[in-house]
């Protein structure tokens, strides 16, 4: 039997569904029958942020080595690392961050991967389950924590002092033109998201060395 009509028989539903259910075999199977890696599902998701918020780390490899892209948003502007974080799998938030993953991303709420991964540490009820409790909760509630929280600070601190060299070099650029400081080459503004991108993930690399679980 064709591996997409275990999974339904439509190639981009197949491959959610094979994410969510953590075959990995079935995952690289429908990518190399064509599945598009990075459409997302009627319900705005991701194969990347099912395999995340499932806790599956080889589905998610796989999504990665077939470019599977790491911040792509679901239809709220949630992240796989979001989903990872608020649903406590350390080695989800360890593998996104080292593949580049931006702790400083906003969903449609206003709520970064750590805000996620904060709110869900006093709760009971419906919304802990909402949150997950998966198996590694307890174990890696502090490594999500306190990784997150560094790989924030150290992308703010980054780019806080490329904006400070930017302001410096424009002062000086407007004095020798004789015009006006503080007006900021709108080129230099472009690198603000990519700068954060990569400070996140220098530290995160930085961090996860030094931290085992």
């Amino acid at each position: 039997m064709c591996i997409r009509d275990s999974y339904g028989g439509d190639l981009r539903l197949s491959l959610e569904a094979a994410a969510s259910a953590g075959d990995e075999q079935a995952v690289e199977a429908l990518l190399q029958q064509g599945a598009k890696v990075n459409l997302l599902s009627d319900g705005g998701h991701s194969a990347l942020a099912v395999a995340a918020q499932r806790g599956h780390e080889r589905v998610l490899n796989v999504l990665l080595r077939y470019g599977a892209e790491v911040d792509l948003r679901s239809f709220a502007g949630d992240t796989a690392l979001m989903y990872a974080a608020e649903h406590r799998y350390p080695a989800i938030v360890r593998r996104l961050l080292r593949a580049g993953a931006n702790a400083t991303l906003r969903n449609a709420d206003g709520h970064t991967a750590l805000d996620l991964a904060k709110r869900c540490t006093s709760i009971s009820g419906h919304d802990a389950r909402r949150c997950g409790w998966g198996p590694e909760w307890w174990r890696g509630s502090a490594f999500v924590i306190d990784v997150l929280t560094s790989a924030e600070a150290r992308a703010l601190d980054t780019l806080g002092a490329h904006l400070r060299g930017a302001d410096v070099s424009e002062e000086s650029h407007s004095s020798a033109r004789g015009q006006p400081a503080g007006s900021r080459d709108g080129a230099q503004m472009s690198q603000v998201a990519a700068i954060s991108t990569a400070a996140t993930a220098t530290a995160a690399a930085t961090d996860l060395s030094l931290i085992h679980i």
